[in-house]
């Protein structure tokens, strides 16, 4: 479901971006059909629910959980093909552009373009959750609650880093584009600079605000944390607690600024997994931090997109010369000055499933690395093992831009052996393949 947020926030942003109308458009006839567009989503759902709920009252669905799965796979599927059609066949883009100041706000036309689809998610998810029988949902969790945790998770965790990359280079293009004297050009640029700088090292608070999180309040397992970052060779930084109400096991390292990095780990994650094990886990964090791999990975996505950017605000370059392009106007139409974006999807396909991927291995790493000097150098294995228990479906499974778990235990194993050789241990554990690797069940507290 995340993956497919995205690429269609991703589409919706780049088809209002890329393409331009001279054509008159009626503002109003636009928006009666994007509005009923926009209600076929939770229609679908609540025809979902409906059928669900008959199927549930006479017992013919007792798991509902799966059937929910399978509602939400074919719901995202929908929504997917309605949410793209209200850019590229309705046009609303085009709307978007007579609205005033549109263009002139950073931020204001994307925030308009990918309003319908959001609007469309949001509404079905509330059907979903609200409609779904009495029973069916988590007992510690109120539906409001799940609702909202779906959409820090699914919504503003996805939206809020895309749209930032957007309003960098609305900034970086108005600056560009407008005609000023030198004394108003430094002043346009340094506001610029000062607003660009500004959401950078508050984004690590908002993410806070975003998960509702709380301090560590046990003493003892704050002191232990310090010591992680202090044998990491880094300056403690902030470690908060995600309440999910104890139905999420997951942590994460937030922030791209050295120094105003925050590790955010799960309460139930801190009740499953010994203390060994969070440290392993903690540790895998640090090392995205150590390793600046926030940073990287912004800055492989954040170049090409503001390169793309000042490209198509400028009016010449890889998009002048798609325009000229006879040949490939008469095989594309004007769907031509999409091909750019798309090539930038391609890369971003290609650049999560190999580059990114590799950072959860080189973080892995470093946490084995760190805990080999307290000898505690299984206990990102046994973290490994354990997760796989709590979610089966991950094992095998590649999840957005981490490996399966099956892998990254594989290379865990294999770096294990590495260090050992070098430090000459009599044990060297056996470096299975990954198919190998048995994910038997294991106690979980």
């Amino acid at each position: 479901m995340s993956l497919a947020v995205a690429i269609v926030l991703l589409l919706t942003l780049f088809w209002g971006e890329i393409t331009s109308s001279t054509e008159s458009v009626n503002w109003i006839t636009i928006t009666l059909k994007v509005t009923l567009l926009v209600a076929i989503s939770p229609a679908f759902a609540a025809l979902q629910i409906c059928v669900a709920r008959w199927r549930h009252a006479n017992g013919n669905s007792r798991d509902w959980f799966q059937r929910f799965r399978t509602m939400a796979i074919a719901h995202t599927i929908v929504w997917s093909i309605v949410s793209i059609s209200i850019s590229v066949w309705i046009r609303w883009s085009d709307a978007v552009q007579l609205i005033p100041m549109a263009e002139t706000i950073p931020l204001a036309d994307e925030l308009l373009l990918v309003a319908p689809a959001l609007i469309g998610l949001i509404g079905s998810w509330a059907i979903f959750l609200f409609a779904a029988p009495q029973g069916t949902l988590a007992k510690n969790k109120s539906r409001s609650s799940i609702f909202t945790l779906w959409l820090r998770m699914q919504v503003v965790m996805i939206a809020a880093p895309i749209l930032f990359a957007f309003f960098a280079t609305d900034c970086l293009t108005l600056v560009l584009a407008v005609q000023l004297s030198p004394t108003e050009q430094i002043l346009l640029w340094s506001i610029t600079g000062l607003a660009i700088v500004a959401s950078v090292l508050l984004y690590p608070q908002l993410m806070l605000l975003i998960w509702s999180t709380k301090r560590v309040e046990d003493a003892s397992q704050k002191h232990r944390i310090e010591n992680l970052f202090r044998m990491a060779g880094l300056r403690p930084r902030k470690v908060r607690v995600w309440k999910t109400g104890d139905s999420i096991v997951n942590a994460a390292a937030v922030g791209i600024v050295p120094g105003t990095e925050i590790v955010i780990i799960s309460d139930l994650l801190l009740k499953k997994f010994d203390d060994d094990e969070v440290d392993a886990i903690l540790l895998h964090e640090i090392g995205h931090i150590r390793h600046l791999h926030t940073i990287r990975r912004i800055a492989m996505v954040l170049a090409p997109l503001v390169i793309l950017a000042i490209d198509q605000s400028l009016g010449f370059g890889l998009h002048s010369m798609i325009g000229q392009n006879v040949l490939l106007s008469n095989a594309f139409g004007s769907a031509a000055q999409f091909l750019p974006a798309f090539g930038f999807l391609v890369y971003l396909l290609i650049v999560s499933k190999t580059v990114f991927r590799s950072m959860e291995f080189e973080a892995d790493q470093f946490a084995i690395n760190t805990l080999s000097k307290t000898g505690a150098n299984d206990s990102v294995e046994s973290a490994l093992h354990k997760m796989a228990v709590i979610y089966p479906s991950q094992a095998n499974r590649r999840r957005g831009l981490h490996p399966s778990i099956r892998q990254r235990l594989a290379s865990a194993i294999q770096f294990r052996a590495v260090i050992a050789e070098k430090s000459n241990q009599d044990e060297t554990p056996t470096v299975p393949s990954p198919k190998g690797i048995s994910l038997d069940p294991i106690a979980v507290k």
